[in-house]
């Protein structure tokens, strides 16, 4: 993904710059970690903007919106749908107030908001450990922060659990799951991606994070979670994904130019191969879509759900 100046945020507290560098310069990060980034960055634009009055104040928190919007949000309904309590607070706000009044609601939205999502992830570990419980070999395709919350959970319900972990190398996302998973006690089998059918057979279940639910029961992850899928349906494996129901998008439209999010090959080679870039493309698609045919259910704060029904439970569930 294409960085984005953050010149606009130059006056905005060092706490924040700070944030919104990391965020800039990194590679992908899961949805759930991009929403807790920007959390983190209210709660220090609230703590230690220089703003003098609210309507300044106002600005530069929509400022931060838009640019998490822009930029992470682009192909993540859960971005903006985190956003939508908070825009309809500040449409109901008068920008004439005393700038502390603004800073109490915005230290009240953040209050709330992390209790929420501490409360539905607690409910979806606690849920996606009992559905799994009995597993003794799962198989993880890159790396997502609620898949390993749930994988935590199970540990604490079992002697012993064997993860398998392939590469997922467009993203490195495997080796955080090693490093995360010897840490909470797992046995671990850490594979390249070009083996996944050699040990997909012996699996209990697939779990792979999401990035946007759509009504058709489709979603979107990091590229190669497509291919994990057909196998795992191949050798008759569950593939289940893991979410919270915040993902759910029920007007974005599934078929979008996934090929507009590029990476490039040469970034993963540790070589200093020479070629005519005229003649060889090494870009590709750095997110695609896994349709719902595929989806065993999903794991959610709810429950387990099938792919066809989450929009309505989600949109049943926010009402």
């Amino acid at each position: 993904m294409e960085n984005q100046s953050l010149e606009k945020f130059v006056s905005f507290p060092d706490g924040v710059r700070v944030i919104l560098d990391k965020v800039n310069k990194s590679g992908p990060l899961g949805t759930s970690a991009v929403v807790g980034l920007f959390v983190d960055c209210l709660l220090a634009l609230t703590e230690d903007s220089s703003a003098q009055s609210s309507r300044e104040l106002f600005c530069e928190v929509v400022d931060l919106m838009d640019y998490f919007d822009s930029t992470r949000g682009r192909y993540s309904v859960a971005v903006e749908n985190s956003f939508r309590s908070l825009r309809a607070r500040l449409n109901d706000f008068n920008q004439s107030r005393e700038v502390q009044v603004l800073q109490e609601l915005l230290s009240d939205w953040v209050s709330v908001v992390q209790k929420d999502r501490q409360r539905r992830l607690s409910m979806l570990n606690s849920k996606g450990a009992r559905h799994l419980l009995g597993s003794e070999k799962v198989f993880l395709y890159d790396y997502s922060s609620t898949v390993m919350g749930v994988v935590y959970e199970l540990m604490k319900h079992t002697s012993t659990l064997e993860v398998i972990v392939s590469e997922s190398r467009t993203a490195d996302g495997g080796k955080p799951i090693v490093e995360e998973a010897i840490k909470i006690g797992c046995d671990v089998s850490y594979i390249p991606d070009a083996a996944i059918s050699q040990v997909m057979k012996g699996c209990n279940v697939v779990l792979v994070g999401v990035e946007t639910v759509f009504p058709s029961g489709a979603f979107t992850n990091t590229v190669g979670t497509l291919g994990v899928a057909i196998c795992a349906q191949y050798f008759g494996v569950p593939f289940v994904p893991v979410t919270e129901t915040l993902k759910a998008s029920n007007d974005m439209d599934e078929n979008l130019d996934y090929g507009s999010v590029q990476k490039d090959l040469v970034d993963l080679l540790n070589n200093n191969w020479e070629f005519n870039k005229e003649r060889v493309v090494t870009c590709y698609p750095a997110i695609e879509l896994i349709p719902g045919a595929l989806v065993t259910s999903y794991i959610t704060e709810h429950g387990n759900i099938n792919p066809d029904e989450f929009c309505d439970m989600a949109q049943l569930n926010e009402g």
